[in-house]
């Protein structure tokens, strides 16, 4: 996992990783609409410096400042429409949603891996909330992936 913070001095050498990447998450900053400014951008660095397909999910961060937020649902629909991504909001700070992004982008990554045995283990529901849950499967299985 490489978090390169969307910062530009972080270009240069974060587009060598991208060769061997199966799996994104583009997180930008609810309260920050000029992070999500930069999602289409970041996505294409990344398409145009992978040698593999890329499963992609895009992230809203701190959902728990709910006062603060400044980036429109309307606007978030649009560019997951337009550019084909799943959406997950989390907050990293509460932690609420944080795990279940990454079982929703390595689910993505397994299945388009053909491997059916994690695939299963990381099957997930939605709540009524948004989120994810496990499936019971999961909670009975010991040794099943809590990624």
């Amino acid at each position: 996992i490489w978090d390169t913070a969307g910062q530009e001095k972080f270009s240069k050498i974060s587009n060598p990783f991208y060769r061997s990447a199966v799996g994104a998450l583009i997180v930008f900053d609810l309260t920050k609409s000029e992070s999500f400014d930069h999602v289409v951008k970041w996505k294409r660095d990344i398409l145009e410096n992978s040698d593999a397909e890329i499963k992609f999910l895009l992230v809203g961060n701190k959902v728990d400042l709910k006062n603060l937020r400044s980036v429109l649902v309307e606007d978030i629909d649009f560019v997951c429409e337009t550019e084909g991504l799943k959406y997950i909001e989390t907050s990293a700070l509460t932690n609420y949603n944080v795990e279940n992004a990454f079982k929703v982008i390595v689910k993505d990554i397994m299945t388009s891996l053909g491997t059916k045995v994690l695939n299963d283990n990381l099957e997930t529901h939605s709540n009524s909330d948004g989120g994810f849950r496990l499936s019971q499967k999961d909670k009975q299985n010991t040794n099943s992936c809590t990624c």
